[in-house]
């Protein structure tokens, strides 16, 4: 039949009806499924920002624990460069450094652009011991300085805002060069790392990146650089603790101003000039130094060097004491038991001298002055066959002195 000429007849008209019916029943499951399909998205989409909005103020409240649970719900429903993100700094701030590497690779994965992830990974990169990673970070990200950063990291933005962009890299260029020589500097590459932190001192006059100058310049030798990026920090910032400590390391000369000694914060460097004043035999003001350094921050290598102090100056009851309190600081000070030994040797009590010398040397069996001392104990007890056999170790580990005295007592 022609088009124009078509009808229907009324025995067409039922399978015409059952045709149009199974198509709207059709049409209508595909639009429900459709519907719903579009329905679940939404939903899953929100269901996943709200879990990502509840970790977010959980990182913020330093409560990990229970933000880890919200960011892991969220990825479950979406996974997106900001969760894995912000995944990534909630491991961090439950000291899993290693595990939010991971998590910031998976950042750029889903962005490939997400500067703060590459800035974070690039730390612990760092941090752990690969520079040539961290410098592959670094130096994405100082190509990409007008990349915006998000307030996730940097807490710009108090209450969140869904993170909109709040400032650039470019606020953080001298730092990123400063930790990219410092990457350079372990990966054995010293000229690029000079200009590096040539660089952000040039960007940011910062005192600890004058100390890193200096730190490289004194390893390759040039301890007039050194000293001149000390003196430079110093500067800068008289109390720089490290500048400090560094300048007096390798300047004999450098003397801190009064003011500063009592200042918190000093005990290392307190510690090194009471070294020097103690290598130089001025006892009284080695013991002055290791006084306010211990007073700053007691620890156990400073009280066992005040009581070697205090040993040279007589005073072997409160040497004695020092050397037991720094057992109790730092329990792995065995040297403690020689000293105090020696304490009790200089006040002729050798029977109590022996027993803290024979104490040390179960630990370490190799301490030549220990058994050379242990012998002169038995010798002023008339115990000559104990005696000799101390010598005798004394000898087999170097002491010429035991080598004499054995020719004396032990023939």
């Amino acid at each position: 039949r022609k088009c124009t000429d078509f009808t229907f007849s009324s025995k067409d008209e039922p399978s015409l009806k059952i045709t149009f019916s199974k198509f709207m029943r059709r049409f209508f499951y595909v639009l429900s499924f459709f519907l719903c399909f579009v329905t679940f998205g939404q939903g899953k989409y929100q269901l996943s920002e709200d879990h990502y909005e509840k970790a977010l103020n959980l990182y913020r409240s330093k409560s990990y624990g229970l933000a880890r649970e919200e960011i892991d719900q969220s990825i479950r429903y979406v996974r997106n460069a900001k969760a894995y993100y912000l995944s990534g700094l909630i491991y961090e701030g439950q000291g899993k450094e290693l595990r939010a590497v991971a998590d910031y690779e998976a950042t750029i994965k889903y962005d490939e652009n997400f500067s703060e992830a590459y800035f974070q990974k690039g730390i612990i990169y760092l941090k752990y011991h690969d520079p040539q990673q961290a410098i592959r970070d670094f130096t994405f990200l100082l190509n990409n300085t007008g990349s915006e950063t998000r307030s996730v990291y940097f807490e710009i933005d108090p209450i969140g805002n869904k993170q909109n962009a709040v400032m650039s890299l470019q606020n953080l260029e001298a730092k990123i060069h400063h930790y990219r020589g410092q990457a350079y500097q372990k990966n054995g590459e010293y000229d690029k790392a000079m200009l590096d932190f040539e660089k952000a001192i040039e960007l940011d006059a910062n005192p600890d990146y004058l100390v890193s100058k200096g730190l490289l310049a004194f390893s390759r030798g040039d301890e007039i650089a050194a000293i001149h990026a000390y003196k430079k920090a110093i500067q800068l910032h008289p109390d720089h603790q490290l500048a400090w400590y560094n300048l007096v390391l390798i300047d004999p000369t450098a003397e801190i101003p009064e003011g500063l000694v009592g200042k918190g914060g000093f005990g290392p460097t307190l510690s090194l000039l009471a070294a020097r004043a103690l290598a130089k035999k001025d006892y009284d003001l080695a013991l002055e130094f290791y006084n306010k350094a211990i007073a700053e921050s007691p620890n156990g290598l400073s009280l066992i060097n005040r009581g070697r102090v205090l040993t040279k100056l007589g005073k072997l009851v409160e040497a004695r004491s020092d050397f037991e309190k720094a057992r109790y600081v730092d329990p792995s000070r065995f040297e403690a038991f020689y000293l105090i030994g020696n304490t009790f040797f200089f006040q002729e009590d050798f029977e109590e001298a022996l027993a803290y010398y024979n104490q040390y040397l179960s630990i370490d069996p190799e301490h030549a002055m220990t058994w050379y001392n242990g012998a002169m104990a038995y010798l002023e007890l008339d115990m000559g066959e104990e005696a000799c056999n101390y010598l005798s170790k004394a000898q087999f580990l170097g002491m010429n002195e035991a080598t004499i005295l054995q020719q004396k007592y032990c023939q």
